[in-house]
């Protein structure tokens, strides 16, 4: 899913690294802000870059997850799969208390 794009198919992310990026409890604004500058130096907000970012939120609820996901540009897996977040942050290991 994606703010500019709607829903996004497999095909548009052939070719292309994956950065998962999972919002942990404490946001890192300057993380975040870092992430955005590079994210858009390198052509991803056009579909040029080399790489795209997934957003995997924390959020508990869906309004939450909206206000976050609103200013963000790149691509998201949806609140609504709350199973698959869980399942991700399994499989890579990740502690929501200790991401940023």
């Amino acid at each position: 899913q994606s703010n500019r794009l709607g829903r996004v198919s497999r095909d548009c992310l052939a070719d292309k690294a994956l950065v998962l990026y999972f919002e942990g409890k404490q946001r890192d604004e300057a993380l975040l802000r870092a992430l955005q500058q590079v994210y858009k130096q390198f052509g991803c907000e056009e579909g040029l870059g080399h790489f795209e970012v997934v957003y995997i939120t924390a959020a508990e609820s869906a309004e939450q997850f909206a206000a976050c996901f609103r200013a963000m540009p790149w691509l998201t897996l949806p609140f609504t799969h709350a199973l698959r977040r869980e399942q991700l942050r399994h499989l890579f290991e990740v502690d929501p208390d200790d991401c940023a």
